[in-house]
């Protein structure tokens, strides 16, 4: 698919916008390998944000991707050239996760504006790299808030410390995986016009209907769609009840869970990870509280 693709998309929104007062804001996400001047134009006409799929430190990247990370520093000159806030998706693995202010200052220096730490979803691939434990997640999590705290820098936002803190003053939660659960506040449409719960969830069992033959809203409030929301509520409730950070955690990341376990509302792996921040970065905002009074 190329710029016509995409310029043709946009043509539809806005002519859906002028009859349904509807408005769209458009993400793309690259490892930066096809990135160039013509796409940057054009991205910027459309007003589209564009992330960059960049692992750190450059040698984790390599192995992450199979690339090389000239591609990714590359892709991150350019989006600057052109003016674009440098957001970053880094991957965390086994192989970075206790490297994190490696990871910090190496963003700083490169002038990213933002980045998300996303813990690697571990596939039956080979040389595929394993996942970070909880305790090393949760040590990266409290060293990175310590960093972006206490260091100089232009980074305004780095994920999901982010959502994290403003979560726990009460504002609702923005990351998809701490908001409401999937088919609820979002869905996925693949390449063939398939809806799933998410575009970790690409495979036949998850396909909830085909938008090319009946419209979405209608595939999301059918059976197979409320079945899957029902399942996934009730399990959260069971295994989470009485949790004091449920209103802000929601269970955790649904993709995350069904690949840790193999089922849909399985238990999310990372939970004791999230407990563990949630804890730390509520310390970190009662420490600052008789400084903003």
């Amino acid at each position: 698919m190329g710029v016509d693709f995409y310029r043709e998309a946009i043509s539809i929104q806005k002519a859906v916008a002028r009859k349904n007062r509807t408005s769209f804001a458009n993400h793309v996400q690259t490892n930066g390998i096809l990135l160039d001047s013509r796409w940057l134009d054009f991205f910027s006409e459309g007003d589209f944000h564009v992330g960059l799929s960049f692992d750190a430190p450059l040698e984790v990247h390599s192995v992450h991707r199979g690339l090389s990370p000239n591609y990714a520093l590359r892709a991150a000159m350019l989006l600057k050239k052109h003016g674009f806030p440098l957001g970053v998706l880094c991957v965390v693995s086994a192989l970075n996760v206790m490297r994190g202010e490696e990871i910090f200052r190496y963003f700083r220096d490169l002038g990213v504006s933002s980045y998300s730490l996303l813990p690697l979803k571990e596939m039956p691939l080979p040389h595929c790299p394993r996942g970070p434990t909880e305790l090393a997640l949760a040590g990266l999590y409290r060293m990175t808030l310590d960093l972006w705290a206490g260091v100089e820098s232009d980074i305004s936002c780095i994920e999901p410390l982010d959502t994290i803190l403003r979560s726990l003053i009460g504002e609702s939660p923005r990351g998809c995986s701490f908001g409401s659960p999937c088919l609820k506040r979002m869905a996925t449409i693949g390449p063939d016009g398939h809806v799933v719960p998410c575009g970790s969830m690409l495979t036949p069992e998850f396909s909830l209907g085909d938008v090319l033959k009946e419209p979405l809203l209608a595939i999301l409030n059918e059976r197979p769609a409320l079945q899957l929301r029902r399942l996934r509520a009730r399990r959260v409730i069971q295994r989470c009840h009485g949790c004091e950070f449920l209103s802000i955690c929601r269970g955790g990341c649904s993709a995350d869970s069904f690949l840790h376990s193999g089922v849909y509302a399985g238990a999310y792996p990372y939970c004791q990870a999230r407990k563990d921040i949630f804890r730390y970065a509520r310390e970190k905002l009662a420490a600052l509280l008789p400084y903003c009074s």
